[in-house]
């Protein structure tokens, strides 16, 4: 006994197919621009311009443009690097989800710092803590 599909019923099975593939695209790329939102965000936050997470990543100007505006997905250890980079946590930049103890973006602006510019801070602070001593706790 010879069973064959249906042309009609093969033609519905390949258009369900087409439109999952779009659906899937459609997906993938929301997910991806959102990706680069909160990449864009970190970095602006730790006070980088493009050119500096770039040189921190390893990788392009060019590819740090495009993966902020969800054109490029980068490749894992690509990925990873930006994590590291960032100071956030892969599930941060996957699926926007804050880690329990997210290091405040204060310290990580500090982190990025020479070890110049955080001699310099600390000093600011030491004399901070020194003045405040005389402080009248009134």
């Amino acid at each position: 006994m010879n069973k064959t599909i249906p042309n009609e019923l093969m033609v519905e099975v390949q258009r369900t197919d087409d439109e999952l593939k779009r659906v899937r695209e459609r997906y993938w790329k929301t997910k991806m621009v959102e990706i680069g939102q909160r990449i864009q965000k970190e970095r602006k936050d730790l006070g980088l311009n493009q050119e500096q997470l770039a040189i921190a990543v390893g990788i392009s100007l060019n590819s740090i443009s495009s993966i902020e505006r969800g054109i490029f997905s980068p490749a894992l250890d690509t990925f990873y690097e930006l994590c590291d980079a960032l100071m956030v946590s892969p599930d941060y930049l996957l699926f926007g989800k804050s880690e329990e103890k997210q290091t405040p973006s204060v310290i990580r602006k500090f982190l990025r710092m020479s070890k110049h510019e955080q001699t310099i801070v600390e000093k600011l602070i030491l004399d901070l803590h020194w003045l405040h001593r005389f402080d009248d706790p009134d």
